[in-house]
């Protein structure tokens, strides 16, 4: 539901969103929410500045490359992921899997680790 909210032609004006806390949201719903977020016209002024998955049933290893990409087409946006590094299996890595679009940029696994670094150390990522 929250993906539809962003993919509507006028955008969605929530400027926070927090699906804490909620074991049952999955990587597939969160993928589509972070997808939506990534086509958001980059000159849109409502932009999402928060979004909270701590404690869902998100893995991060499974979004990495999706999240990178996310942050880097959303400036001001912070993701709170906190708690979800408990719901990755052992061996596990974060290279992730992303949707590939034409015209946009691919991450390799290394790059993705660089960005998702710079943006924990922005502290637009929360771990």
């Amino acid at each position: 539901m929250a993906a539809e909210l962003f993919s509507r032609p006028g955008g969605c004006p929530l400027q926070g969103l927090s699906l804490a806390l909620n074991p049952k949201i999955s990587d597939g719903e969160v993928t589509k929410l972070l997808r939506a977020l990534g086509r958001q016209p980059s000159e849109a002024s409502w932009r999402l500045q928060t979004l909270d998955l701590a404690g869902t049933g998100a893995a991060p290893a499974v979004l990495a490359k999706l999240l990178a990409r996310t942050l880097l087409h959303c400036q001001g946006l912070t993701v709170d992921l906190s708690s979800c590094l408990s719901q990755q299996t052992p061996g596990s890595s974060v290279s992730g899997r992303a949707e590939v679009r034409p015209g946009a940029a691919t991450l390799t696994p290394a790059e993705t680790l660089l960005e998702l670094g710079q943006f924990v150390r922005q502290k637009r990522l929360l771990l």
